[in-house]
């Protein structure tokens, strides 16, 4: 990830929505270095390139990106994009 990436994700002037899709864009990315087609489809376990490392890497990013610390039952919990949304919600962040 470059510099010029993180300045993006986390800028002000996106939305919320929008910086997690740009997260999981970002993070999950295929053996050939393709990002998802759709962000909001990935499935830890199902989508390529989302592997425990990945899996830590995007946790990382998302505390990050939004200033959030994620507790075990989030890290756990992170299943798919939709489980973000849920998770930043309850941490606080408008999304």
């Amino acid at each position: 990830m470059t510099a010029e990436n993180d300045t993006r994700v986390a800028g002000s002037d996106v939305d919320a929505q929008t910086r997690l899709r740009q997260v999981f864009t970002e993070c999950l990315v295929d053996e050939d270095g393709a990002p998802p087609a759709d962000p909001a489809s990935c499935r830890r376990g199902e989508t390529s390139g989302w592997d425990s490392v990945t899996h830590l890497q995007l946790v990382a990013r998302i505390e990050e990106c939004f200033g959030v610390e994620l507790d075990l039952d989030d890290i756990v919990d992170l299943e798919t994009y939709a489980d973000g949304v849920t998770i930043l919600r309850k941490l606080g962040v408008e999304v």
